[in-house]
């Protein structure tokens, strides 16, 4: 990339995500993705100084222009990935195995893309499969899984007993439960993150435009919660200010 395009870039993600928007001239192709040259957090130039570090998110080697941006970061990666993105850069992909097969990945591999994000998958049927569904995969790679336990006691789930909180269908072992939860919603999907829990959405409709999204192909997920979306403009809108859109979305 020529110095006049990293300045602009760093310079696009050293503002504060609120004060970014969308390239004005639409969305960068794969194919014009370049990798990673800066953090995504700070925004500075990545040169391979002593106290640069980087995480492993979904696959991805995600650099950092030192420890301080991991907390941010882990906070809520998606943010920082689509920042990356609209500076039309991308993450390094590390993926050795399909995530559906198990298989090893030759030179033959094929890619599914989500914006910049890169899911590797052995054959043609393995992408016709990660398709449909990418966030599926993406969740193997990160080692997510469904609730099993309660979020707020820990017992095992009583599928009769839910309620909707933040857009998110959840499960408890009791009645009562579901109070606690809604109390301090933001405590339980937080420690629910770190025990690497991913909540389904209740509905079909997408929290920004209140439009439906049937494909499932837009999506992030924020501190256990998985949201989707009708389009990629409403994700980098949700990834600006994701307590506008989780505020009045329970339904009950």
């Amino acid at each position: 990339m020529r110095p006049a395009l990293l300045l602009l870039a760093a310079a696009a993600l050293a503002a504060p995500l609120s004060a970014q928007s969308d390239p004005p001239k639409g969305p960068p192709k794969p194919s014009e993705l370049v990798l990673q040259t800066v953090c995504p957090i700070s925004g500075e130039e990545l040169t391979g100084a002593v106290g640069e570090t980087e995480v492993l998110y979904e696959g991805h080697r995600v650099r950092l222009c030192c420890a301080k941006c991991v907390g941010e970061f882990n906070a809520f990666p998606d943010a920082a990935i689509y920042s990356l993105y609209r500076a039309g850069q991308k993450a390094e992909n590390v993926q050795t195995t399909c995530p559906i097969t198990g298989e090893e990945l030759g030179d033959d591999y094929r890619s599914v893309w989500v914006m910049n994000k890169e899911l590797r998958v052995c054959c043609k049927k393995c992408e016709a499969k990660a398709s449909k569904d990418p966030a599926t995969y993406f969740d193997q790679l990160e080692g997510r899984r469904q609730q099993t336990r309660c979020p707020v006691l820990g017992g095992e789930i009583d599928p009769e007993v839910s309620s909707v909180v933040q857009g998110q269908r959840v499960y408890y072992c009791c009645p009562g439960c579901d109070q606690k939860m809604k109390a301090d919603p933001g405590k339980f999907f937080a420690e629910a993150a770190k025990d690497k829990v991913v909540f389904e959405p209740a509905g079909s409709m997408c929290p920004v435009m209140e439009e439906p999204n049937e494909d499932k192909l837009w999506w992030v997920t924020y501190q256990s919660r998985r949201i989707h979306f009708c389009c990629r403009k409403c994700v980098g809108r949700f990834t600006k200010d994701p307590g506008k859109y989780l505020a009045g979305s329970d339904v009950g």
